[in-house]
Parts: structure tokens; C-alpha cells; sequence
């Protein structure tokens, strides 16, 4: 068969209406946007017509003055014509199926003449005082530029000089919606309002977030020294978009639209975690459990009617990015876990054992942690997460646990928490009664329980019960270490990692609930206890001797390396009542911490061999504990 012939009229219509629109003329942009051409070379003859149609626009400063607002009307449909037209670029060829030569030559074209669109961008980031500002002109020239990062994420592993201006005005388009937004006193009510408006920007903050290079460039940004409130405007921002997101979805929630700002949900979950990951000065007004945990609890109590290739909904799609590859820092360990239990963490995560697709082993394969439930395990030695996890099981269905007990990972999670049960379900959590002077027990100065315990005023690492005791320590140990410990303390406190007495007196009682719980597995009086919290499934070691313990190492880390435990340890050969003293030992990290804690014991069955009949619960008696925070790599 003949093949068709194209009438070359067709062909010349293009290229004049091309001509045309390089002389300028409004009537032919807009039948260039209706009729925008397929092929290649015309599609890139018409885009640099109309970028340099926009360059070359008579541009104005908002903030000088009187303003002749119809002139600057025409000026603003003349350019909503020129980005209607540009958009036909982004519509019509993806620049995944252009290939590379034609990609570099559509970066160059949009490079070479892209000041006028950079200049409106920035009129409509900063939401200038002109009257009836169109939204289409926002959208417009997002979209455009959205696809101009995609555009040169695609060409080369280099950046241009451009893009931290485009950076610095998508994030004045982001945090501007608050302002603006209340300021016309609407919202954005429909999901064709909400996508017109947010997409765009969405589009570009993944660009920034899935290309290092990018997200480098815009946490440098958000980074740099501000006076005001720039942080909290960070922090606003979200906390409206979510608002925003929340009140489209819950209105018009079923049709196609609304599919699409539902999945709006999941780009602002992954920008905002980006931030909190790598971004240090924010990070006190970034706390994961505002927004982010806010957004998993409003995914599970709207009906949801979406589902991706492999059937999960959006509360699971938000919670599978909750915790990190890296996971979680010191500064929102405390924070983060309660209220990402709180927003219903691991009911999802239950629901997904429960229902996860027959074809996946595991799963949580596609999730950032591949083992949530191992995440959870490893942070449960802590009182506040403890507290957190026992409050969400509490509040599963009764039938759950007995369905879940076949998963493999489900075990070693309640097992652990049911040790840690031991220790912290009867430990007074009001009183503080430590004494950090290691000779207290033999000194019969006073009893624990009697006194309130006074920190070292300077350093307030160390607690003693006494004057006496607080002087013995000060000869034979602190004299040497205060300073050091002073600033280690501030070190800690800027990054949330600052143990407070009471949660170390908390830590003694959960290793005397190790004790308790392992005590049946001991053989020989010199044997101590150490449990590895660093890895899923938890795992307890009987080691010979206290002097074993000091040299034990969890990856090519020393876990004991401290005066503190030496001494602590040689307790056992110097002390008249040495026989009866009992050594246990834990690691667990702490965000990006390592905590090493070793706790002393008096073990009444080595004291009175002879009796049988002494239960676990009331066999050993803390003495003290020691604990020592290492920063790791």
C-alpha cells in the first residue's frame, strides 16, 4: 500500500504560525497552543519563539510605586497565552522518550532564553500586590520549569547556574500558601483547584529529592542564616498543605481527581522527610511527630479508594516511609516513635502482615526499613518507647496477636517486650534513687530509698546520695572526668541524646528484668550478662567474668572502653563481699548514638547458696550503673 501523503499546506501553517508568533503576535499564540506541533524540529522552533517572546516582555517592579495596573493586565494575559503554549512541551513529548541529542538541544534552547520566565516565576513566588493574580499564571510557569529540572536531571550529573534561583522560588511558592491563601480569605476547595496549584511544585520537589545533587543544593538553602521566622515559616507551610490536603480529600473524596490528590499526600510525606533527614538547623522546629504523623493518622481515618500496583492504600504508603533507611536521629527518637505509635503505626503495620500481597515474602520489601517490626524490637530497652509500644498493643483487636504469632518476626518483637515488662511494668518511675559513688554499698552511709539524690552541680552527669559519698567519688573519679562530661553533656543536649538520671535509674531496672528473666541459664558464680540491642532478634550472652564483659565489642566498637567500668568491674575482686556481686551489660543505639550501660548487682543466691527457695523477682538488688554514650560513624 501507497503510503499517505501529508498536504504541504499543513507543514506551512505551522511555520507560519511559528513566524508569527516570533513577530508577536497574541492572536496566533493562541491558536499555536491549540494546534502546538509533533514534530521535533517545529516543536523546538515554536518553544524558543515563545520563550523569547517572554524575554523580551515589558517587565515592571511591583515595588516602585504607582503602577498602571491595565497596562500590566495585558502584560499578564499575554504571558498566560505564552505558558499555555509552553505547556504544550511538557504534555506532548515526555523527555523520557526524547533522546539525548534532542534533550540537550531543548535544554539549551530553554536555557539560552529563559530570564523572562524566570522573572514572572518570581512575581508569582513572592505573590506581588497585583490585582486578581491568576492562578493559571502560577501553575503555568511551575509546570514549565518543573519540567526543566526533570529535563536537565536527565542530561548530566552537573548542575547550572539557575537553579538555585528556581530552587529559592519553589520554596517561596511553598511556604507563600499560607499567607496567601488566608489573605484572600478562600482555599483551595476542588481537586482541580488543589492540583492546579500544588502539582506543579510537587513535581519539582521530587526532581530535588530523588537527584542528590539537587537535594544538596535545597537543604544549603534552607539552611542558610535567617533572621525571623523562617524555620517556623518552614514548619507552617506543612502544617497548612497537610490542612489543605485533608480538607480537598475528605470533601471529594471518590472521583479521579481526587485519586490524584490523594497521592499528593505521599510527595509531601517524602519532601518533608528529605528535610528532617539531612536538615540541621531546622531540625528543632521539624519534628516528625507534627506533620508527618499528622498525615498517617488522617490517610487511616479517610476512606482512601486508592491502591498502587500492589494493592496498598494510602495509610500504608504513608507509614512505609515513616521510618528511614537510616533511621531515626537522637534529636527525635523520644518524639517520633510514641507519636508515630500513637498515629497508628502498628496497626498498619499488622494489617499488612496480615494482607501483604501471596507473591512477597516479606512484606515489607518496597518499604524504606524492610523489617519495621526489628526497628521497634531494637528501640523497646528505652522507658518512653516501651511505654508507647505497650499503649498500641493494648488497643489491638483481641483476635491479633494469635493471628500474627505464624509471622516469624512477630515472636522475637513480643517476646522482648514481655523481658523489658520485668524490668519497667514495677519500677517506680518518680523517685530517683542512684548513688553514682561505686564504694556506696560498702560505705553504710545511708539507704537509697531514704534520700533524694543531688547531681554534681558543674557537670550534672553524676547523682550521690551524700556528702561523704559525693566526696569519695570526687577523689577517685569525677575530680578527672567532670570537665570532660560538662562538655560531652552540652554536646548531647543540642542533639535530644542527654540520658537524665531517671531514665538511667530506669536502665538498672531493666537490667535487673534481665537477670531475672536469664538468671536459670547461669552456671558458675563469676558468670555476668550481656544483652545485644543492636540488631534484630535481641540476643543475651552468659560471659565468663566481668573482665569478658570489659572486652566485649559489638561490630569493631568496644562496648565498655571507660575508667567507670574498669573500676566497676574489678568490684568483684577487691570488694569483702565480692562473691555475691552480679555483672549485666547492654548495647543499644540511640539515633546515632551508641549506648553502653553496665549495671552491678548483689546476687542473693550467691550470698546464701544455701538457700533454694529465693524467687527471681527478689534474687538481686541493685547497686549501680554505669552508661556512656558514643557517637557512631
Amino acid at each position: 500500500m501507497r503510503p499517505l501523503l501529508v498536504p504541504a499546506y499543513d507543514k506551512l501553517t505551522i511555520l507560519q504560525l511559528v513566524a508569527a508568533v516570533e513577530r508577536g503576535s497574541i492572536p496566533h499564540f493562541e491558536q499555536l497552543a491549540r494546534e502546538w506541533p509533533t514534530d521535533f524540529p517545529s516543536i523546538m522552533r515554536a518553544f524558543a519563539a515563545v520563550l523569547r517572546h517572554l524575554s523580551t516582555e515589558t517587565f515592571f517592579n511591583v515595588t516602585s510605586g504607582r503602577l498602571n495596573f491595565d497596562e500590566i493586565k495585558e502584560t499578564i494575559l499575554r504571558s498566560l497565552v505564552s505558558f499555555s503554549a509552553l505547556m504544550q512541551v511538557t504534555a506532548g513529548e515526555s523527555e523520557a522518550r526524547l533522546r539525548q541529542e534532542q534533550r540537550e538541544e531543548l535544554f539549551s534552547v530553554f536555557q539560552k532564553d529563559m530570564s523572562g520566565l524566570l522573572d514572572w516565576f518570581e512575581l508569582y513566588a513572592h505573590q506581588s500586590p497585583i490585582p486578581n493574580c491568576a492562578d493559571g499564571g502560577v501553575t503555568g510557569v511551575a509546570c514549565i520549569l518543573a519540567y526543566f529540572l526533570r529535563l536537565r536531571s536527565l542530561n548530566d550529573e552537573g548542575t547550572f547556574p539557575e537553579l538555585e534561583h528556581i530552587a529559592h522560588l519553589f520554596l517561596e511558592m511553598w511556604m507563600a500558601g499560607p499567607r496567601i491563601e488566608r489573605g484572600r480569605g478562600r482555599s483551595l476547595s476542588t481537586p482541580h483547584e488543589y492540583l492546579a496549584a500544588l502539582y506543579p511544585m510537587l513535581i519539582a520537589f521530587r526532581v530535588y529529592i530523588k537527584e542528590e545533587r539537587y537535594l544538596f543544593l535545597l537543604i544549603q538553602i534552607i539552611n542558610m542564616p535567617r533572621k525571623g521566622r523562617w524555620y517556623q515559616r518552614v514548619v507552617d507551610s506543612f502544617v497548612f498543605r497537610l490542612q489543605e490536603w485533608t480538607a480537598v480529600h475528605r470533601n471529594h473524596n471518590g472521583d479521579t481527581e481526587s485519586v490524584q490528590v490523594a497521592w499528593c499526600l505521599t510527595d509531601i510525606v517524602e519532601l518533608y522527610q528529605a528535610l528532617t533527614s539531612a536538615s540541621v538547623p531546622c531540625k528543632p522546629f521539624l519534628r516528625p511527630h507534627g506533620p508527618l504523623f499528622d498525615a498517617l493518622k488522617r490517610a487511616r481515618e479517610l476512606p482512601v479508594p486508592i491502591h498502587d500496583a500492589n494493592g496498598d492504600t494510602l495509610d500504608l504508603i504513608v507509614a512505609s516511609t515513616l521510618i528511614s533507611r537510616s533511621g531515626f536521629q537522637a534529636h527525635n527518637v523520644l518524639c517520633a516513635l510514641p507519636d508515630m505509635l500513637d498515629a497508628g503505626f502498628l496497626d498498619v503495620v499488622t494489617h499488612r502482615i496480615l494482607h501483604h500481597p501471596r507473591d512477597l515474602s516479606n512484606p515489607f520489601l518496597k518499604w524504606s526499613t524492610k523489617n519495621p517490626l526489628g526497628e521497634l524490637t531494637v528501640m523497646l530497652y528505652h522507658p518512653t518507647i516501651y511505654d508507647a509500644v505497650h499503649s498500641a498493643l493494648s488497643r489491638l483487636p483481641q483476635p491479633l496477636p494469635t493471628r500474627l504469632s505464624s509471622y516469624p518476626e512477630w515472636s522475637p518483637f513480643l517476646e522482648f517486650k514481655e523481658i523489658c515488662a520485668r524490668g519497667y511494668d514495677s519500677a517506680p518511675r518518680t523517685r530517683i534513687s542512684l548513688c553514682d559513688n561505686f564504694q556506696h554499698s560498702t560505705m553504710g552511709v545511708t539507704h537509697l530509698d531514704d534520700v533524694r539524690s543531688e547531681q554534681c552541680s558543674r557537670c550534672c552527669s553524676v547523682v550521690y546520695c551524700s556528702s561523704q559519698c559525693q566526696q569519695h567519688d570526687w577523689k577517685v573519679f569525677h575530680r578527672d572526668e567532670c570537665g570532660a562530661r560538662h562538655i560531652d553533656r552540652i554536646h548531647q543536649r543540642a542533639n535530644k541524646a542527654w540520658i537524665s538520671h531517671r531514665t538511667r535509674e530506669m536502665f538498672l531496672q531493666l537490667l535487673k528484668g534481665f537477670l531475672e528473666e536469664f538468671c536459670v541459664i547461669f552456671r558458675d558464680p563469676g558468670e555476668a550478662l550481656f544483652v545485644d540491642i543492636t540488631a534484630f532478634p535481641v540476643t543475651p550472652n552468659v560471659l565468663h567474668s566481668a573482665t569478658h564483659l570489659l572486652s566485649t565489642t559489638v561490630g569493631e566498637c568496644q562496648v565498655f572502653e571507660d575508667s567507670r567500668f574498669r573500676a566497676m568491674a574489678e568490684e568483684k575482686g577487691t570488694s569483702p563481699d565480692g562473691s555475691s556481686l552480679r555483672f549485666a551489660g547492654f548495647a543499644a543505639m540511640f539515633g546515632q548514638y551508641m549506648i553502653s550501660a553496665m549495671g552491678l548487682f548483689d546476687d542473693a543466691e550467691l550470698r546464701k547458696p544455701a538457700v533454694t527457695h529465693i524467687s527471681s523477682i527478689s534474687r538481686f538488688r541493685p547497686l549501680n550503673i554505669h552508661i556512656k554514650l558514643a557517637m557512631q560513624d
